[in-house]
């Protein structure tokens, strides 16, 4: 009996260290490009490559899994009375609308948190510590707009603003409205001392060097600064604010939350004050929407204006690229010197002066005020940008998703729940998904169909599955689809921690089999391998 225990021990030891090396196995194929490999070397997990490259796949990770609009309504009336919250957005709004300045949605609601904890904080009577130095951030039409709005907050919400106070709401204006890139920072230091921009500089490079995440950028630098200087002043006046998302934060969000703690135990060092767990929260809060908005800019192509600054050309320029391609673009600089073209970290430059060619990216040539013929080549550019970066996208995940065992060569008899039937009992049998997954594919299917042109995409309404894993049917002649008629099937069955990729995956996938020669060519695919060459062809 003793040795029957012992081999059983011994086999389950076996399978469970086959099962962790196909594991790391996978992750190794993921990952291929990186530098960085994981092995195991005495018995324990080692991460290998060198210590940039590994700082880099920190990031990655740190990206993965950052929330997608992480501040939004919702937790703005969870943290804040939610009438405030109306109300301050009516105003915002309401004095906005016959104006020329914009807000898209993320600038609205990220202007709407700070105002939220700047009043909290003034009800809890944590005025800002007055200075001497006061700085213009807007121009004379636009400051009268924003002046009209510090007015009716005062009046809604019963308070009295220091001429401090009012910079602040005019300069969160300023590092708002239509987004264009600042270059104040001169006078953000004269707005909120040097020892703040000392404090956040060095930690900025801590963050980097360590987490690999680029806080230091304007759109978080201006804003963040505000709320730090705020927080300082309380701290030395002996105050400080609560938040009730504190344990929510911890649970819901843990890479922000720890991003959050080492950053409040650093800024603690670096200032000399105290922060206590409700400072953190809003910290977090900062943090949060910061890798949020930089995950979903993240798929928009990084792009540059290089344009002369003669009449404010180039500031309207700006916007007008700004506002036609808010979806597709995220201009990250304005520039007027050729030396700082080598400097850019972008995939597109718009220039109105012809340039030189580059392999860093692509140039795009148009006249000053962009006509309609230049905005179709603009977004051409941008379309082959976003077919590339789906083509590397499930480059990465194809063998870690797709594999030979879910493969079929479908009889042209079949029809549609014939073959979603054959798909979900593999994956069942294979411990991936649960006999209800096959149920709410159909359900799914009777909503609305998933065909489009030769290609089907079943999949459940539900992250459900409990690893993702793609099933893939391949038909010589066209199969019956409800009222359509398809050669290929891929149902996929995606895992809640994959949620965040499967409408990646699912527009590369329509993408790439919607194009003609590779449906052409799949449609005389009979194993698993002649799939997988099709498409890493035509990635």
């Amino acid at each position: 009996m003793e040795k029957i225990r012992d081999q059983a021990i011994k086999k389950r030891h076996l399978l469970k260290t086959i099962s962790l090396k196909n594991d790391i196995q996978k992750i190794n194929q993921m990952f291929s490009k990186s530098g960085v490999r994981v092995v195991i070397r005495d018995n324990k997990i080692q991460v290998t490559g060198n210590e940039k490259d590994k700082r880099r796949l920190i990031s990655h990770f740190i990206m993965e899994e950052a929330p997608h609009h992480f501040v939004d309504r919702s937790l703005l009336t969870q943290n804040f009375n939610r009438t405030d919250v109306e109300q301050i957005e009516q105003i915002i709004k309401e004095e906005l609308a016959p104006s020329t300045l914009k807000l898209n949605d993320y600038a609205l609601i990220n202007l709407m948190m700070h105002l939220l904890i700047m009043i909290q904080s003034l009800h809890h009577d944590d005025t800002l510590l007055s200075r001497d130095a006061y700085s213009s951030w807007l121009n004379t039409y636009d400051a009268a707009i924003v002046t009209k709005i510090i007015k009716r907050i005062e009046n809604v919400f019963n308070l009295i603003l220091n001429k401090h106070e009012r910079e602040e709401i005019h300069m969160l204006f300023h590092a708002n409205v239509d987004h264009l890139p600042l270059s104040d920072r001169d006078k953000l230091t004269t707005t909120v001392g040097d020892n703040i921009v000392r404090a956040m500089s060095s930690l900025f490079a801590e963050v980097q060097h360590i987490f690999g995440i680029d806080l230091d950028n304007d759109y978080f630098v201006f804003p963040f600064s505000l709320h730090l200087n705020k927080l300082f002043s309380r701290a030395m006046q002996g105050s400080s604010l609560n938040s009730p998302l504190t344990e929510s934060l911890k649970q819901d969000f843990p890479v922000v939350f720890e991003l959050a703690v080492f950053v409040s135990f650093r800024l603690s060092q670096l200032l000399h004050i105290p922060i206590t767990e409700g400072e953190r929260a809003y910290i977090a809060l900062h943090i949060g929407a910061e890798l949020d908005r930089q995950k979903q800019h993240s798929e928009k192509i990084r792009t540059a204006i290089f344009s002369p600054n003669y009449m404010n050309l180039n500031t309207q320029l700006y916007q007008h690229v700004s506002k036609q391609f808010e979806h597709d673009s995220n201009v990250v600089a304005l520039v007027n010197d050729p030396s700082e073209l080598d400097k850019l970290d972008v995939s597109l430059l718009i220039t109105t002066v012809p340039q030189a060619s580059s392999m860093a990216y692509r140039v795009v040539t148009i006249s000053p005020f962009m006509t309609s013929k230049e905005k179709s080549t603009i977004m051409a550019t941008i379309e082959e940008n976003r077919r590339n970066v789906q083509r590397d996208f499930l480059r990465r995940y194809f063998d870690i998703y797709f594999g030979e065992q879910f493969f079929f060569t479908l009889q042209p008899i079949m029809q549609r729940d014939q073959v979603v039937t054959l798909m979900c009992d593999q994956l069942e049998r294979r411990h991936i998904v649960s006999p209800s997954f096959r149920q709410h594919v159909f359900e799914r299917e009777e909503a609305a169909g998933t065909a489009f042109g030769t290609v089907a995409l079943p999949h459940s309404v539900y992250m459900e599955a409990r690893q993702t894993a793609f099933s893939v049917g391949v038909a010589k002649n066209s199969i019956r689809w409800g009222e359509r008629r398809v050669n290929i099937v891929v149902l996929a069955a995606i895992s809640q921690n994959d949620q965040q990729r499967f409408m990646r995956l699912y527009e590369a996938l329509i993408t790439m089999f919607s194009e003609p020669q590779v449906a052409t060519a799949l449609a005389r695919v009979r194993n698993f391998e002649q799939f997988k060459n099709v498409v890493k062809t035509n990635m």
